[in-house]
């Protein structure tokens, strides 16, 4: 038997056992609690950058691309742009610092700038929601450059430039890969150093654009499809001859198509669709235009042109391809070919175009096709 003492000391002993127990039982929970904290924080504001690079504050409205003639130009991949579709709290003050510093320089060495100094430079961007999205990465980037006279401070120019994002579809789409540059300048020389600016500074490499007629013809096609029912405006075609008939002198065709003829037009390709579609490839041949390539465009409202305009004309359109159209609400394009000039393709759109969102439409379109072409 124990004594009593000897009792006391087991207790004790057992007691200081439980204690310490205790102790190392509820070690792990206050760690594991601490832990949890700081990931839900961190967590919360991971997700609050995420939310503010993907929406951000716009600088300019869609309008702002209106009623502007622009020049196309593609990119490739851009390495140190400091502005990336996933950037936090992206700000150009970079971009435009280092922009106007390379553009004053340039004045200076280069005599075809004038005798204008660059006034301003400021970059941001513009709320056209390309590929259905609001989100940063999917917005144009806007670059304004203004230039005064020295002798007349109230003699400006404004040059405009925008890079177009990519769609969501690219393999990397989080990348500063922005597949087309827009410019708009005067004089022509500015843009010149525009494009030496990003090739330099950010390793791209840029060049002329070019439409292949195919592509124009599915954008006319596009348009044509989203014309608005009470439409008013006409459509234009310019269609290119080969090069047999073109050099005798005829080198293109211009048409204009008054809505009540394209609505007609339209409504007889959505019929003659059925009636073609098991039809041999020779057969439905006889009713497209050639795309550029000696394929020919599977367009059905292109196919009811090309049988109508035959039947009233004796002319066959299947030998000739579009170059240029005016369509839609207000969008004109010029693929580039015959006769675009070394600047490649050439877009226009006019203010009903931000209706329907048509603008966008047919922005994506080219973002699409540039890079599939990378």
């Amino acid at each position: 038997m124990l004594t009593v003492k000897q009792a006391r000391q087991q207790n004790t002993k057992k007691n200081n056992n439980n204690n310490n127990k205790e102790n190392i039982s509820n070690q792990p929970l206050s760690v594991s609690k601490t832990t949890n904290s700081k990931g839900k924080q961190k967590a919360k504001q991971q997700e609050q950058q995420e939310q503010h690079a993907q929406f951000v504050e716009c600088w300019k409205d869609s309008i702002a691309l209106v009623g502007l003639s622009f020049n196309m130009h593609k990119l490739s991949q851009m390495n140190d742009f400091p502005i990336t579709p996933t950037t936090y709290n992206p700000s150009f003050e970079t971009l435009e610092t280092s922009l106007k510093v390379y553009l004053d320089r340039q004045i200076q060495i280069d005599d075809s700038l004038g005798p204008d100094f660059i006034a301003r430079v400021q970059a941001g961007f513009v709320s056209c929601e390309l590929h259905r999205s609001s989100r940063a990465s999917q917005l144009p980037i806007l670059i304004e450059v203004e230039r005064t006279s020295p002798n007349d401070d109230s003699t400006t120019s404004i040059s405009t430039f925008i890079l177009l994002p990519p769609s969501s579809s690219h393999p990397n789409p989080s990348s500063a890969t922005y597949p087309l540059l827009l410019s708009r300048s005067s004089p022509t020389s500015l843009t010149t150093s525009i494009i030496n600016f990003f090739s330099t500074r950010f390793d791209t490499f840029i060049t002329p654009f070019w439409v292949p007629p195919s592509a124009t013809l599915t954008l006319l096609e596009t348009l044509v499809k989203n014309r608005h029912p009470a439409s008013t405006t006409p459509t234009s075609l310019t269609l290119a001859f080969p090069e047999s008939i073109a050099s005798e002198g005829l080198s293109t065709l211009t048409l204009t198509l008054p809505p009540t003829l394209v609505d007609s037009l339209q409504a007889a390709s959505l019929s003659e669709l059925d009636s073609t579609a098991n039809s041999s490839l020779s057969d439905r041949r006889q009713h497209e235009l050639h795309d550029g390539t000696g394929n020919g465009s599977s367009s059905s409202f292109v196919a009811a042109l090309s049988t109508y305009f035959k039947s009233v004309t004796s002319i066959d359109l299947t030998q000739l391809h579009l170059v240029r159209f005016g369509g839609g609400r207000g969008t004109f394009l010029h693929s580039g070919y015959s006769g675009g000039g070394a600047d490649g393709a050439k877009l226009k759109f006019y203010t009903s175009a931000s209706e329907d969102l048509e603008l966008e439409k047919v922005l994506e379109e080219l973002v699409i096709l540039a890079q599939g072409k990378n």
